[in-house]
């Protein structure tokens, strides 16, 4: 029942280039996702309080996010439900549920990864939805967190600054016939979470 809420709570909205048919891995057009491969993010001056957090090993993070890509592409083309797994956010859980029911990517091999690098990384003032969560929105540390910031009110600057952190790493997949660029996040409100995938080519439009 809880997971029928994420529908109205998580609804992607889904870019208009996005065509199963056309492209039933990957779902933009090549050009769009090398418009994407060179946009210059919009970011914020913002720093976590305590740097070590936002520290990640390169090397280790592009094997691991391999290992996704190759994941993600079994789980898509076996058409499995990915709001029970902790890969995705809600929104993109539930885009890829209804993308995979319209592809015809049965008949499409896996692709072949030649390489992979990190195009950028930044840090933004953010709650990191996750299908675990409550309503896919907030952990206990969070809901805690709500609450103790709507009881005391902005008087106690200290609990009023604790705003929620998380890091985005964008990231670039060159395949022998093909490439991709994925967002990953994790937050940072708490010590070693784990990484997701935030969005996929650029398929959810974010408000």
């Amino acid at each position: 029942m809880i997971k029928h809420l994420f529908y109205k709570i998580h609804k992607p909205i889904i870019h208009e280039f996005c065509c199963t048919y056309k492209y039933p891995w990957g779902w933009m057009p090549p050009v769009f996702i090398d418009h994407l491969k060179n946009k210059k993010e919009i970011k914020y001056d913002i720093h976590a309080e305590n740097d070590v957090d936002c520290y990640f090993y390169e090397y280790e993070f592009c094997e691991g996010s391999k290992q996704a890509y190759y994941t993600i592409f079994e789980m898509f083309k076996n058409r499995k439900n990915f709001l029970y797994t902790s890969y995705a956010s809600p929104s993109l859980s539930i885009a890829m549920n209804d993308l995979h029911s319209f592809s015809s990517i049965r008949n499409v091999c896996i692709p072949k990864i030649k390489n992979v690098h990190i195009l950028d990384h930044w840090i933004e003032h953010d709650y990191t939805f996750r299908n675990h969560k409550f309503l896919g929105m907030w952990n206990e540390t969070e809901l805690k967190h709500l609450i103790c910031s709507g009881i005391v009110g902005p008087e106690i600057n200290y609990i009023w600054s604790q705003m929620p952190v998380k890091q985005i790493v964008k990231v670039h997949y060159v395949c022998e016939n093909r490439e991709d660029v994925w967002y990953f996040e994790r937050c940072l409100f708490e010590k070693d979470t784990m990484w997701q995938i935030k969005n996929i080519n650029g398929i959810l439009i974010e408000t």
